[in-house]
């Protein structure tokens, strides 16, 4: 299983995207989603407050679709 950094910000923006592309969801199931995604894409965030910034980033998106 591959560990996402923050310093990887290339990575973290294909997966957001790759995420949104494929996936439709509410606004509270984002977090959970998100997480099923990361495991079946062999990604791991180990960064709490990093998680929680890309959960933001993808609510922010999702809204903005």
């Amino acid at each position: 299983m591959q560990v996402v950094n923050r310093e990887d910000m290339k990575a973290i923006k294909i997966l957001i995207n790759e995420f949104l592309a494929t996936t439709e969801v509410s606004k509270e199931g984002i977090p959970i989603e998100f997480l099923k995604y990361l495991r079946k894409m062999d990604k791991k965030i180990e960064d709490g407050v990093l998680f929680n910034e890309l959960i933001d980033v993808i609510e922010q998106k999702s809204q903005g679709k």
